[in-house]
């Protein structure tokens, strides 16, 4: 049987699971917001860390 890849044993715990419970679009929007904001989060602290350190 064809496993769709990323789904793990529980449904909602990864990508492929949560496009299987028919997560809505709105979902993947925030969690593409938070994902850039915390990348733009720690990229400013570490900026700001060697900075400080020069």
């Amino acid at each position: 049987m064809y496993k769709i890849p990323g789904a793990g044993g529980f449904a909602g715990a990864t990508a492929g699971g949560l496009a299987l419970t028919g997560a809505d679009v709105t979902w993947w929007i925030v969690a593409g917001v938070t994902a850039v904001a915390v990348g733009l989060l720690a990229r400013h602290f570490s900026h700001r860390r060697r900075s400080v350190e020069n």
